[in-house]
């Protein structure tokens, strides 16, 4: 077997990461929470936390401020990714049998 692992530059990353949060916000986040909290998202554990949803509630509940939102969903969106690199490599054969793409 050969693992292929896609590996980016830290700086591009977090751009990128960014960038997403941004293009979520605007493509109307807030609205979509705000609707799919009506509709009871907060009884299923799993929906509520997913990328940008527990933090976009947490604004709706005045738990943190709109000024923070994107700063917020960035830096929890980074601590993902870290715990995602570190469960990888955990997964991962030795690393003579894994090629490493930039």
């Amino acid at each position: 077997k050969v693992f292929i692992l896609l590996k980016r530059n830290t700086e591009d990353l977090n751009e990128r990461l960014a960038a997403r949060a941004e293009a979520m916000l605007e493509a109307g986040l807030i609205e979509e929470v705000a609707h799919l909290k009506r509709l009871g998202i907060e009884k299923n554990p799993n929906a509520a936390n997913a990328i940008g949803y527990r933090e976009t509630l947490a604004y709706l509940r005045g738990a943190i401020k709109e000024s923070d939102l994107l700063a917020t969903i960035v830096k929890n969106t980074k601590a993902l990714v870290k715990k995602q690199k570190t469960w990888f490599r955990s997964q991962l054969p030795q690393p003579n049998r894994c090629l490493e793409l930039s």
